[in-house]
């Protein structure tokens, strides 16, 4: 079998992002085509950017992963961050009094991981979203 990437060891980024797999695809698809990048390592955490905003042991996870595994093995320059819509890891869309206060959190809780991120790999960049369903589509909207 020929296997391009079997000499390649350098990666553009990793991608952090749920677990579930309704998104993967699309998730992926989208971090390649609209971010442009090609070469990254994936990683899927229930619970996404909550886990870096919490301090808890899978956030510590995603940040040890990062610097024992994609930085010096794979000399990644950014990190992508991505929640999605109703996640399990929150409890879901009805655990929010509205629709608003869900997106609020998702978005605090990634502005919190970027920080955190920016603080323990001031090299790398770090990129932030997150994706909605909208009318049967799935929608990504990116935070500065």
């Amino acid at each position: 079998m020929d296997y391009k990437y079997q000499h390649q060891h350098k990666a553009e980024a990793i991608l952090i992002t749920c677990i579930d797999f309704r998104f993967h695809q699309a998730t992926i698809q989208y971090v390649s085509e609209e971010l442009g990048l090609k070469d990254f390592d994936l990683l899927t955490v229930p619970g996404v950017a909550k886990n870096l905003a919490e301090g808890n042991v899978s956030g510590k996870e995603i940040i040890r992963i990062i610097k024992e595994v994609s930085r010096p093995l794979h000399q990644i320059k950014k990190i992508v961050v991505m929640n999605h819509w109703d996640c399990g890891g929150y409890g879901g869309s009805k655990s929010f009094a509205s629709e608003k206060d869900e997106e609020e959190k998702y978005k605090s809780d990634l502005q919190k991981a970027k920080t955190i991120l920016n603080k323990e790999f001031s090299e790398l960049e770090t990129i932030i979203g997150y994706s909605k369903v909208k009318n049967d589509q799935l929608v990504f909207k990116m935070i500065e």
